[in-house]
């Protein structure tokens, strides 16, 4: 006959039976639970690895196309203002004009076609004032070689006048350039910058690029004055 004392106690027992045998598997289905929580934000977080580091080596491709392209519009620059002196050869000339094309064409992999636009009528511009500026150089060139030819102090003295004057009619030319160039180099930066990805303010930029113009042409303006002064004496 069933006794309730032994009865309680029996529940007693039972119940202890029952923890013990959920006890293992509550706790895997915590650890299950734990586990897929886990898994589904290893899951994410490799995801968004996998999209930052794809995005990274976009990024990474992306700047070595444009890299090429903004040295050589820093060449370029180079290049035009040593036609004051005479110094660009010919070869060096081809090899300006080759190597900016070559940069130019390779950002067509990856830029947008108003980015390509905005790149290849800058190249164009660099380009042109290059070429218009080869007969200066030539000329410089030409008078250099004059005042080193010199037979005697006087004749030297004279050369030099001349070619000073020369110079001084070109640094006027390349200060009206260097105002076009920096203007037109403010859309070209931006645009890239966008191409890039990267934080861009037109305005700051512009600003700048005033601010580059004006140490530049500051340079060509001290520059022709001693010139002048040489001129004179």
């Amino acid at each position: 006959m069933f006794n309730k004392t032994e009865g309680i106690a029996m529940n007693g027992d039972w119940l202890e039976v029952v923890k013990w045998l959920t006890t293992p598997i509550v706790t895997l289905l915590g650890i299950w639970l734990t586990n897929k929580y886990n898994l589904k934000n290893l899951a994410a977080q490799h995801d968004r690895l996998l999209t930052k580091d794809a995005q990274q080596r976009q990024y990474e491709f992306r700047k070595e196309i444009y890299r090429p392209i903004a040295a050589e519009f820093v060449k370029m620059n180079q290049t035009l203002a040593a036609t004051l002196t005479g110094e660009v050869t010919q070869d060096e000339f081809n090899e300006r004009i080759t190597e900016c094309s070559g940069a130019v064409a390779a950002i067509q992999l990856v830029a947008s076609p108003q980015t390509v636009l905005l790149v290849q009528k800058f190249a164009l511009s660099c380009s042109r004032a290059l070429v218009d500026g080869m007969p200066a150089n030539n000329e410089s060139a030409r008078l250099k070689q004059l005042v080193a030819a010199a037979a005697n102090a006087d004749e030297r003295l004279q050369n030099e006048k001349i070619l000073y004057s020369h110079v001084l009619s070109c640094i006027d030319r390349l200060t009206l350039t260097i105002d076009q160039l920096h203007e037109q180099s403010v859309p070209v930066i931006v645009a890239t910058r966008l191409e890039l990805g990267l934080h861009t303010s037109f305005e700051e930029y512009s600003a700048i690029s005033q601010e580059v113009a004006k140490v530049s042409k500051k340079m060509l303006h001290d520059m022709a004055d001693r010139l002048r002064q040489s001129v004179v004496l």
